[in-house]
């Protein structure tokens, strides 16, 4: 038998969880939408035209069809998005965990024993991947601000060039015009500087992309071994059925413990990249509490169960099998 090496291992796991990527966002996107709509909307009280207003927005009204494609908003934004994350998360995860198993196994048994460590060590994957996934949030973002209707700019003078001719050829009216129309005293940053913007968020990201992704890699390889006894050497390969229903307890385990952190992450997202000031998560955390209650950092989780259970579930299943079915045909 030839061994195979690491490089081409990885490739072979990158373009699984590729392909897995780009099949999990055509079926489920529509759902991950309404999910998105759903967290953004500020409040309990009903909109006027109901929950399909909510989720439809202008489409509410409009044909089948029309609803149907509403829900396919930042399509483009999120195929890129969605590859390069699912080549990240599963492509990356049996490389980093066979690291940490073959330097530091010893050490895992003895602070969590023989039985979980390497649950312990697969958790641990998640953790690295979902710090360093932070890279791929502006991907992120401009998706959720395409789902969730928010305007990419705010301000004319970024939006419409027309807008910056007709006014003067000059720079200092324009400047002036920007802090007019600005809410705050202070002169927006350059529209350069605004693609900063875009990493809104990203320490309330890395939270949730931390703990999300121990959950879902320690509770998948936690029911693999110790529930269908799949961890041994001589163990036979697990089938489609087994990889499915770890991944689904896993994927509900994530959505569970990552959603307070999601309903903050999202609405540090949805506002113009050129909005003015810095906006805290801690004080959206605590108007949300103010105003909406404890079970607002709820919203959207059970959507995310019904849509983002099954199509992680689906993903990692797929992605999973297409490695080990890239690895046979060698």
């Amino acid at each position: 038998m030839r061994h195979e090496s690491g490089a081409s291992k990885a490739g072979k796991g990158v373009l699984g969880a590729a392909t897995a990527g780009f099949m999990e966002l055509f079926l489920f996107h529509p759902l991950d939408t309404a999910a998105k709509r759903l967290i953004n909307h500020r409040g309990w009280e009903a909109e006027k035209g109901g929950l399909a207003k909510i989720i439809f927005k202008d489409a509410s009204n409009g044909t089948v069809l029309n609803k149907v494609s509403s829900l396919y908003k930042a399509f483009g934004y999120a195929v890129g998005y969605k590859m390069l994350q699912r080549s990240l998360q599963f492509g990356s995860h049996p490389i980093i965990s066979d690291y940490l198993k073959t330097n530091y196994l010893p050490s895992f048994k003895e602070n969590f024993g023989d039985r979980m460590a390497k649950t312990m060590i697969s958790g641990v994957s998640g953790i690295i991947i979902g710090t360093f996934e932070v890279i791929l949030l502006p991907l992120d973002a401009l998706k959720v601000k395409r789902q969730t209707g928010v305007q990419f700019m705010s301000n004319p003078a970024y939006r419409n060039p027309s807008f910056v001719s007709s006014t003067s050829k000059s720079p200092l009216p324009i400047l002036q015009q920007n802090a007019t129309l600005s809410t705050s005293a202070s002169v927006r940053p350059s529209p350069p500087l605004l693609l900063f913007n875009l990493y809104r968020g990203a320490t309330w990201t890395a939270a949730r992309n931390s703990i999300g992704l121990f959950a879902l890699f320690g509770t998948s390889t936690f029911v693999k071994e110790d529930f269908y006894g799949l961890g041994g050497p001589e163990s036979p390969p697990a089938t489609v059925f087994q990889l499915f229903t770890a991944s689904l307890c896993g994927a509900v385990m994530s959505i569970a413990v990552a959603a307070p952190f999601d309903v903050i992450k999202v609405r540090m997202q949805a506002t113009s990249i050129d909005s003015v000031g810095r906006i805290s998560g801690i004080e959206i955390f605590k108007s949300l509490m103010k105003t909406e209650g404890l079970w607002a950092l709820t919203k959207g989780c059970a959507p995310k169960m019904v849509a983002s259970g099954p199509k992680v579930a689906f993903s990692f299943t797929v992605a999973q099998w297409l490695t080990e079915y890239f690895s046979r045909q060698q």
